[in-house]
């Protein structure tokens, strides 16, 4: 088996270890923010697998942070990545918007509104003292089959 568990699972000996290689969902894109230590090795694995077509990110620096802007990237990013009646875009937050707070809610909410679909996943150090990730991906797999994603590459 090809080692697909980037992003979001863990690996051991490159196999899949509880988790699943969620882009392989023909619909599912990822919108990864944070700061730019955080994120940059999405980029490169999504480099590594082939999936730039439908890997984001929002690096967020000093001002965006303080001052809370980039939600309005957030948004327009997403909007834009969303170009597919059943398109989802998987939201992944990093440790700086754990540590602030930034309202996720109210834009889910708002794009999901408009027909948008959007599930938010929550990594790093702040994260894993909550939900377990494989737990967590069992239910974001569920969600994307929910919302017309069964459909695999």
């Amino acid at each position: 088996m090809e080692n697909n568990c980037i992003f979001l699972g863990e690996c051991e000996d490159n196999n899949l270890v509880g988790a699943f290689s969620l882009l392989k969902f023909k619909n599912v894109k990822l919108l990864a923010i944070g700061a730019p230590i955080c994120i940059r090795h999405l980029y490169f694995q999504a480099l590594d697998h082939n999936y730039l077509d439908r890997f984001n990110f929002i690096e967020l620096s000093k001002i965006d942070f303080t001052f809370g802007s980039h939600i309005t990237r957030v948004e327009e990013t997403a909007r834009r990545m969303a170009t597919g009646k059943n398109d989802v875009i998987l939201i992944y937050l990093s440790c700086m918007d754990l540590v602030s707070g930034t309202d996720y809610d109210s834009l889910i909410k708002k794009l999901k509104e408009e027909n948008l679909n959007l599930i938010l996943l929550k990594r790093g150090p702040m994260a894993k003292r909550g939900q377990d990730i494989r737990t967590r991906l069992f239910e974001i797999e569920d969600e994307i089959i929910k919302l017309g994603g069964a459909e695999y590459e």
